[in-house]
């Protein structure tokens, strides 16, 4: 199994934070910054700051990763910030994306799926979750993405998808394709990062 030396997850979100503003790196409803939030405000009723800040999203979560490790059986994702693979994976270029905060912190670490109606309770932005079900249902434009990080992170690190969700990514990889700005994404992270994502190598000129 192969992975790269530890990344310090600060450290890679300081390097990414620049690039925020550039369209081609916008991801979950990160275009919609200026767009309804689903709580605009809290419950105190002071203004909700993580439904407009832009915060650094796992897209697969650490959550995920982590409870198919040893140490996170241990002592959670604290015990596991000591291992070096875990660092790599948290820490990993490839599976970070920009995310308005409040739909970062709703997704959680929600799997993604289907979900039936369009309930849109985050105005322009394209997403969906239903928290009862624990699923969450991304825009269109990004499901390819999402579908290749999985796929790079079941070959670099060995990461376990369920048939159900392998069926559902192989879907979504076909019907949302790699496009000229992911390739540019692909390629900044690759540089920094020292390696990139095959799956979506191949598909660059």
């Amino acid at each position: 199994m192969a992975f790269g030396p530890a990344q310090a997850l600060g450290k890679q979100r300081k390097y990414l934070k620049p690039f925020t503003k550039t369209p081609p790196l916008r991801f979950t409803a990160a275009a919609a910054l200026n767009g309804k939030a689903r709580n605009e405000l809290t419950k105190k009723g002071k203004v909700n700051k993580r439904a407009q800040r832009i915060e650094w999203e796992h897209v697969v979560p650490a959550w995920e990763f982590g409870h198919q490790m040893q140490c996170w059986q241990d002592g959670g994702r604290k015990t596991c910030k000591k291992i070096p693979k875990f660092k790599s994976m948290e820490g990993d270029l490839h599976n970070l994306v920009p995310a308005i905060g409040k739909v970062n912190g709703d997704r959680s670490n929600f799997k993604f799926s289907m979900i039936e109606g369009e309930g849109r309770v985050y105005g322009r932005c394209d997403a969906e979750v239903n928290f009862k079900a624990r699923i969450f249902e991304p825009a269109p434009e990004i499901r390819g993405n999402i579908a290749r990080t999985y796929f790079y992170f079941e070959k670099q690190y060995g990461l376990k998808i369920s048939k159900q969700q392998h069926k559902l990514y192989s879907a979504w990889d076909k019907l949302d394709p790699v496009d000229e700005a992911e390739c540019l994404i692909q390629s900044k992270k690759a540089e920094k990062q020292g390696w990139g994502n095959s799956f979506v190598q191949k598909e660059c000129k």
